[in-house]
């Protein structure tokens, strides 16, 4: 268990996104690092300077939203060994663009160039250009 003064943590940062694997993994930082801390360690070691990349951390079953020192706190970490912190790239939800009304229960869609095909279960299929019409 930690006690409540700032200690260095040691942590294992990885990923399976591929545009963001750094190499060296294992890092001495203070135990009330947040995601603010880890984000800015992340973008310094890959060189990354845009503002809009973000990344979310999961420790173990959690996504990582106080300081790593809360997080020991709760669950028990000594500080012994090294916390492994898996991270990836914020991806924002996506937009809603255009809504197509169907009167009754959809079996299947394939995009085929700028037409989209909607098979029904009454055994109809729809086709729609790009605009959607």
């Amino acid at each position: 268990m930690l006690s409540a003064a700032d200690q260095q943590i040691q942590i294992k940062l990885k990923t399976a996104e591929e545009d963001y694997v750094i190499d060296q993994n294992v890092f001495s930082v203070s135990s009330n690092s947040s995601q603010i801390e880890l984000q800015g360690l992340i973008k310094n070691l890959l060189d990354i300077s845009e503002s809009d990349t973000e990344f979310s951390f999961r420790v173990g079953d959690e996504i990582l939203q106080n300081t790593l020192r809360k997080y020991c706190e709760s669950s028990n970490f000594s500080g012994e060994t090294v916390l492994e912190i898996e991270y990836h790239e914020k991806r924002k939800a996506p937009e809603e663009s255009v809504v197509v009304a169907l009167d009754d229960w959809l079996g299947g869609v394939a995009a085929i160039d700028s037409r989209c095909f909607a098979g029904l279960l009454q055994r109809t299929t729809r086709c729609y250009q790009s605009g959607w019409k």
